[in-house]
């Protein structure tokens, strides 16, 4: 058995704090990108920084307590390390026109209330 910790949730609920609007120019946690093992390809540019291949969008957030398995055997300890891992984002689908009416909508209502 190798040294270090090694744990693989199935699933853990995840409290979302930020989504960036727009892609990351550069893969900034060099284990994420492929030449480090990780699952993101990418190259490197001159000065050194690896640029992804695809647009990747950073999100951040916290494991909820009721749903952290590590709780249940190490004294309610809340995880304070970065996990690596796929995150599913579950929403309800919202369609290009309904988002368009809701902004439309908005302003005029701000305008409204000059």
């Amino acid at each position: 058995m190798s040294g270090g910790f090694k744990y693989s949730p199935t699933h853990l609920a995840v409290d979302l704090q930020s989504l960036d609007a727009f892609s990351a120019p550069v893969i900034e946690a060099p284990s994420l990108a492929a030449a480090h093992g990780g699952p993101l390809a990418g190259r490197l540019n001159e000065q050194g920084d690896m640029l992804p291949m695809d647009a990747i969008f950073r999100v951040a957030g916290v494991v909820t307590p009721p749903s952290n398995p590590l709780t249940e055997t190490q004294g309610k300890a809340p995880i304070t390390m970065m996990l690596r891992g796929t995150l599913a984002i579950e929403a309800p689908p919202v369609s290009l026109a309904g988002r368009l009416y809701e902004v439309v909508a908005a302003a005029f209502i701000r305008e409204l209330n000059f």
